[in-house]
């Protein structure tokens, strides 16, 4: 994970004072940072009997957090299989990154970098964002309904720097999810990855270049470009299908076409797809794409003609 640049620092302070008479976000997205109550129950509760201990960690944490839990380590049971298993264990490292990171100031960056994306894109961001310890099965993540979490305890989320530059990106998932009409599965999620690079990168203002708002190092990009008419062909391949696994497989960063391409193919197919609807459209063209069937955005981009 990419730390951020002293440009992109300068940028979000210079938000900040600009924004600082401006009305916050509004209830419509909310950050939820957990973390703290965690701990603390985690702490109180580690050397009681089990029954009462797994009694009072799902009144206390599970229920009040089922969205969260339920999305991402499952039913009451698999929560405490972790807890009890895993969880418990890493309680010191837990501590130790909550003393490393700020994150009232990664509350500070959140709010403010919401308030700016409503601003840029004419559109506000819905859902809640969590901030908790967990499995480490993601550094950032979300669920179809627009809720997002952020898992304290993944390597890549040691730094708070770190954890704010997907804020833009993740943000246009949470106001694309309530805008853009519905179309088959796998087209669907390249405008989607695609459309939330293009937007991160058009929000940094060329501070960060188009390979980094895509995850990418700068020769995996290269080769795609290289190779684009290859992927073109793939895109041909699977554009009308609606199967949710293949869609899946063109964000998952683990699977790759060839030993070369970077994973996560659709986000460079969605990337250049906006990239070329603007090209065709006008400078502010992409602003449309929210409203917008993918099927249109493809047709209207030219990238399959």
């Amino acid at each position: 994970m990419k730390v951020l640049t002293p440009v992109l620092c300068a940028f979000l302070f210079a938000a900040a004072a600009l924004l600082q008479s401006q009305e916050a976000p509004g209830p419509q997205v909310e950050f939820i940072d957990l973390s703290a109550r965690q701990l603390r129950l985690m702490e109180a509760w580690q050397d009681r009997p089990g029954a009462q201990r797994d009694s009072a960690m799902l009144d206390s944490l599970y229920r009040p957090y089922q969205r969260l839990w339920q999305g991402y380590l499952g039913e009451p049971a698999d929560f405490l299989e972790w807890l009890n298993g895993e969880g418990y264990g890493q309680l010191g490292a837990f501590r130790s990154r909550a003393r490393a990171l700020d994150l009232e100031k990664l509350g500070a960056y959140f709010r403010e970098t919401a308030t700016a994306m409503t601003a840029f894109t004419g559109h506000e961001p819905v859902g809640n964002w969590y901030l908790f310890f967990g499995p480490q099965w993601t550094n950032l993540g979300g669920f179809g309904d627009g809720t997002m979490l952020i898992d304290l305890a993944h390597p890549d989320n040691g730094n708070t720097a770190g954890i704010s530059e997907f804020f833009p990106h993740e943000l246009n998932h949470q106001i694309y999810a309530t805008t853009q009409p519905r179309g088959k599965a796998v087209l669907r999620r390249i405008v989607d990855e695609g459309f939330a690079c293009y937007v991160g990168y058009r929000f940094r203002q060329g501070t960060v270049s188009k390979a980094e708002a895509l995850g990418y190092t700068e020769e995996a990009f290269a080769y795609c470009g290289e190779q684009e008419t290859s992927l073109l062909g793939l895109l041909r391949q699977f554009v009308a299908s609606d199967d949710p696994e293949v869609s899946d497989s063109f964000a998952d960063r683990g699977v790759h076409v060839s030993e070369r391409y970077p994973g996560a193919i659709g986000y460079y197919l969605g990337f250049r797809m906006v990239e070329e609807f603007v090209a065709r459209n006008g400078s502010d063209s992409w602003k449309e794409i929210y409203l917008l069937s993918p099927e249109a955005v493809l047709e209207r981009s030219g990238l399959l003609e």
